[in-house]
């Protein structure tokens, strides 16, 4: 198995010949560590190459660096009063950050207002490539709250691409993010969420063969190293309600595997 890390944290060990189509989906990122069995140490995913395995074990993880502040005894009230100034520094640069517009690169901005055309006038698959474009901030500033109801909203059509997106969206949306109104916290990874989703995806053999399927598989055991046997049992749970209200709601069925 390849484990892979991220910032100095495990996030994940998968198949070898899973690695490949994880990079593409960029459920696992180029700046990305990972370590195979036979390899001295750890590197980057953007070099990933497939290597032949060995019974051995990982060395430590690339460790992230950190200035120490080496004085010692009491702090001189110089010291304290520039403390103080390089606080409200900080300060007013996080006001900065909150009220200003994001730079927007011309072109996403207008790949977006496309979209939004599209999902305005009720195509779904748009809306869920809308819901993606406010997750990443592309074109338009990042918005996790409306990025979570477009994909709800697409996620009736019980497409499992549009389960993966949500699946990783759960997994991996920043636990804080800036708006116009401040700063809001979404909360580290709902686990129980990511793993009912990719359940889903993983389950639609029925509608659409192969990545789907396949990638839904990698999220759901990606998912389940973070959760007890209680939350694994309560997002299979979830799994099927939201496989019954889409049924309900839209006519719509999705199979789930056992």
């Amino acid at each position: 198995m390849i484990k892979v890390a991220r910032a100095g944290v495990i996030i994940g060990e998968y198949p070898p010949s899973d690695i490949p189509a994880l990079i593409r989906a960029k459920v696992i990122l180029p700046t990305d560590d990972y370590w195979a069995p036979g390899m001295s140490n750890w590197a980057k995913a953007l070099t990933y190459q497939e290597t032949r395995m060995a019974q051995t074990s990982p060395p430590p993880l690339p460790k992230i660096e950190v200035p120490l502040n080496q004085s010692e005894g009491p702090v001189p009230a110089w010291l304290m009063a520039s403390g103080g100034v390089g606080l409200i520094i900080f300060g007013i640069m996080a006001f900065y950050l909150i009220i200003k517009e994001p730079v927007i690169d011309p072109k996403e901005k207008e790949e977006f207002i496309a979209c939004k055309a599209e999902a305005d006038a009720g195509n779904l698959r748009s809306k869920m490539e809308l819901g993606w474009l406010h997750a990443k901030g592309r074109g338009v500033r990042l918005n996790s709250e409306e990025a979570e109801r477009l994909l709800l909203d697409a996620a009736k059509t019980g497409n499992p691409e549009v389960f993966l997106k949500l699946s990783e969206f759960y997994r991996f949306r920043p636990p804080f993010e800036t708006s116009r109104t401040g700063i809001r916290f979404n909360g580290y990874g709902d686990y129980r969420r990511s793993y009912a989703y990719a359940r889903l995806a993983w389950s639609n053999k029925g509608y659409v063969e192969g990545v789907f399927s396949l990638m839904g598989q990698v999220m759901m055991h990606g998912a389940e190293e973070h959760m007890s046997a209680a939350e694994v049992s309560e997002g299979k749970k979830l799994a099927a309600a939201i496989r019954d209200r889409i049924y309900e709601e839209k006519g719509y069925h999705v199979p789930l595997i056992d």
